[in-house]
């Protein structure tokens, strides 16, 4: 008889302990949010080392902070939870489609691999730019390039101004 006793407290103890550390939805945007910056800033990271033009390189890290405003916006309006008591998990909400992603149990949050190719992939399976051709690639490459050098010209020389009025 104690010995049932025994094994139905460690039961209720880990069952107690489940509970009370089930993440809350705040630990699974988090999660999510390190998940998708951590791959984005890696993939950012390498293009701007590997690229030549100074600008475009800066301009390419201009568009990495913004982006992670935006992924953090995206991530506070998709991402959700589904508490189930001793675990959670971890949802995402995309076109209509509601996915699980990961779960949540003894205060971590586990997400699947699977989320690096949904990020490669546009979520969709197939993004608008895997569709064009190679040659609209190129011009929208060129096209993007061209106004990121204008924009940093535009700046520098309104940057060279300020300082010439700082100068007088």
């Amino acid at each position: 008889m104690k010995k049932n006793n025994l094994i139905l407290g460690i039961i209720a103890f880990v069952v107690l302990i489940a509970v009370i550390t089930n993440p809350n939805d705040d630990k699974h945007k988090s999660a999510v949010k390190s998940k998708i910056l951590s791959f984005t800033l890696q993939n950012s990271v390498n293009d701007i080392s590997n690229e030549s033009d100074a600008f475009f390189a800066a301009g390419k890290g201009i568009g990495t902070m913004i982006g992670g405003a935006l992924v953090e916006q995206l991530i506070n309006n998709s991402v959700s939870t589904g508490n189930y008591l001793l675990f959670s998990t971890t949802k995402i909400n995309l076109n209509d489609e509601s996915k699980i992603i990961g779960f949540g149990a003894f205060g971590n949050v586990y997400l699947s691999d699977k989320i690096e190719d949904a990020i490669k992939n546009g979520f969709g399976g197939n993004t608008q730019k895997e569709k064009l051709t190679e040659e609209e690639k190129a011009s929208m490459e060129a096209e993007a390039k061209a106004k990121m050098d204008s924009l940093f010209k535009a700046a520098s020389e309104s940057l060279e101004l300020e300082l010439d009025k700082n100068k007088k």
